[in-house]
């Protein structure tokens, strides 16, 4: 009943190519018209959960203290005359408080730091605004300065981020191309490919915006992965070549039709279930996942009845370990293979780290590096974790001394600055940071203080995780709990949203890989298919992960989403592959070996082409990027393996031949 329908299907839009082609231009037109408003925002806000108390607690904090992060401006050399020039010139172009160091040294080595306070919750097209405004008047003055701080690294991440992408993706497109072309040899089967591919891409980053959804580290996969999923959708039917008789290429749309939306129903249905989550960023990647796939095969089921050419010759793709005899002869030695892979494997797991110093995720030689480098060697660390002292009515010399205490165990501690409520600043500096001349003096301040800032140079997220929660039971132990937790700040909520991330995404998708290989059972009516399907599903995400254990690549917010790509990529080749093993007769190696030839060839396309593409990110300037790429292009080729030998493999050792 399926394939009469998409035979049906395949005739109306042929015979109603115009209108058919027209509304999906349109539409596609408006979606790119859209993308013009899309946005990448990296800011805090994106990767806290509403209902997580250390977020509400900071809200507050931030609110009653009006604290918004500064942009650090260092001066490694700079005179009196010509630090009070730039701070009253910064001050009246960037229209924000100001405040600053001169730090008198040896003639010809005084050194001054500027700090530019933004209005608190500034968004973050402001904050950019701001540093390109400070920029200017800096650049002007011909002195030799560096940028800092929690909000500019932010802004600098997004500019990467963003930049590569846009600089990037015309080659990922154009290797895409190549490699399509080369093994279908049809220039219209080529375009129609490239098209089912790219256009659902630039469709899904419309409706993002129109939606007035911001891009972040998770959500800018969901382009790539919509247009891997657009090509193999393709590549599925452009891979092979109908008969001549007119009816020849509605029956073989039909037969990759059904196997098409019976993946995409499963991929939907695996991304919503990721919606469980109460975090932001993991319902916002099962929302936009599902209606990525959604657009991937649509846009497929109209595109491909539409233009599909079967007059052309292609590569035939025939090769030895494609012969079902030959892998049922070495189904002991594939899978004693991939068991020992999976033991390595688990290995490799434990040796995964989590989270990574932000960096790292730029080439020394970039500017923000380098930056936060000179600052920080000066001995001014750049990281600010806040102490709220609300309603505590310790004495600040005794807090002092203790903090003080502290810091001599941390080498990365810089500063402490004390915030009191009549207006008073204190600087306190340890035996590790710079000398910097403190406004006010402990000694003279009557009035307990209201908060404080503990600066540390910038390390890893779990040791700055671990550095917060630290220094929060060590005040606990010394002056006894408060209604709140003592640390807070930007910082350390980044880094318990980076650790709140992985173990949401971790839940989510371990809930989504068992519902996926139960609807796939369900869904082609055997439950046997359905627990064969979880292996090949999702032991690439464990090889790809342990791989990134062994060559020491963390799991970060960027590679995370590597796992959504690849579930939607397996999900896809292992219905059609088990689909296409359930509609033919035969014995079980002739059942085999029908499927192989039918679904084989579409699938070694998909993965090598797709992983050719991506790893031409390995040329870009923003680390995390060039790692997706790299992570992508080995993630799809375990995929194809796990799809054409694993599969096979299990299925001769848990069915007879009957």
């Amino acid at each position: 009943m399926m394939d009469r329908l998409f035979v049906r299907w395949s005739q109306w839009v042929l015979g109603h190519r115009m209108i058919a082609v027209s509304a999906l231009v349109m539409f596609t037109l408006g979606c790119i018209m859209l993308s013009t408003r899309s946005k990448v925002d990296n800011s805090l806000s994106v990767w806290q959960s509403k209902h997580d108390l250390h977020w509400q607690h900071y809200q507050q904090f931030q609110e009653e203290n009006q604290i918004s992060d500064p942009l650090v401006i260092y001066f490694p050399s700079l005179r009196q005359q010509e630090y009070t020039a730039l701070r009253d010139q910064l001050g009246q172009t960037c229209e924000c408080a100001l405040s600053g160091f001169f730090i008198a040294g040896q003639p010809g080595s005084d050194k001054a730091i500027l700090l530019l306070k933004p209005p608190a919750d500034s968004p973050p097209d402001v904050l950019d605004g701001l540093v390109k405004l400070a920029r200017s008047v800096l650049d002007q003055s011909g002195k030799n300065y560096h940028l800092g701080g929690v909000w500019y690294v932010t802004a600098m991440l997004d500019s990467y981020s963003a930049r590569s992408v846009s600089l990037l993706f015309p080659v990922v497109i154009a290797v895409l191309w190549l490699g399509v072309w080369y093994f279908l040899r049809h220039t219209g089967n080529v375009m129609l490919v490239m098209a089912c591919g790219i256009i659902p891409a630039m469709q899904i980053i419309g409706l993002i915006a129109l939606w007035q959804v911001k891009l972040n580290m998770v959500l800018l996969a969901l382009p790539p992965m919509t247009m891997i999923l657009g090509i193999a959708y393709a590549i599925h039917l452009a891979a092979k070549r109908a008969a001549q008789e007119p009816m020849a290429r509605h029956r073989l749309f039909a037969s990759i039709a059904a196997p098409c939306l019976l993946a995409a129903m499963t991929t939907v249905l695996g991304f919503l279930s990721l919606t469980i989550s109460d975090y932001d960023p993991v319902r916002q990647l099962g929302v936009w996942g599902s209606v990525a796939t959604t657009l991937a095969l649509i846009n497929a089921l109209i595109l491909l009845p539409a233009f599909y050419r079967s007059d052309h010759l292609g590569v035939s793709v025939r090769l030895s370990f494609l012969n079902a005899a030959f892998l049922k002869r070495r189904r002991l030695p594939l899978l004693v293979g991939f068991t020992a892979a999976l033991v390595a494997a688990v290995f490799g797991l434990h040796r995964l780290k989590t989270g990574s110093l932000i960096l790292d995720f730029f080439y020394p030689s970039a500017e923000v590096y380098r930056n936060y480098s000179a600052i920080e060697s000066s001995g001014l660390g750049l990281t600010p974790f806040e102490i709220d002292l609300k309603d505590s009515h310790l004495d600040t010399v005794k807090l002092n001394q203790t903090l003080l205490t502290w810091a001599k165990q941390q080498s990365v501690i810089t500063h402490f600055i004390y915030f009191f409520p009549e207006g008073q600043v204190v600087v306190q500096t340890t035996d590790h940071g710079l000398p910097l001349p403190s406004p006010s003096d402990l000694q003279y301040i009557t009035s307990p203080a209201q908060r404080a800032t503990v600066l540390l140079r910038t390390v890893s997220s779990e040791k700055t995780l671990d550095l917060a929660d630290e220094l929060n039971a060590y005040l606990v132990n010394t002056f006894g709990p408060l209604p709140h937790p003592y640390v807070t700040g930007s910082v350390p909520l980044y880094t318990r949203g980076q650790s709140a991330l992985f173990s949401s995404m971790a839940k989510s998708f371990s809930f989504a890989f068992i519902s996926v290989s139960l609807i796939i059972g369900l869904s082609l009516r055997s439950w046997r298919y359905g627990l064969i399907a979880i292996f090949p599903n999702i032991l690439p995400v464990v090889f790809i992960l342990a791989a990134m254990g062994w060559v020491g690549v963390p799991l970060s917010v960027s590679t995370i989403t590597v796992a959504s790509i690849v579930f939607g990529i397996v999900v896809d080749d292992t219905i059609h592959f088990l689909h296409r093993l359930r509609t033919v007769e035969g014995n079980l190696i002739e059942r085999l070996q029908l499927s192989l030839d039918h679904v084989g060839p579409a699938i070694i396309i998909t993965s090598v082409v797709s992983g050719m593409g991506f790893a031409g990110f390995a040329a870009s300037p923003f680390i995390p990027l060039r790692d997706f790429g790299l992570i992508i292009s080995g993630a799809l080729l375990l995929a194809m393996l796990c799809d054409l030998l694993l599969l096979p493999a299990i299925l001769f050792t848990w069915r007879s031949e009957s």
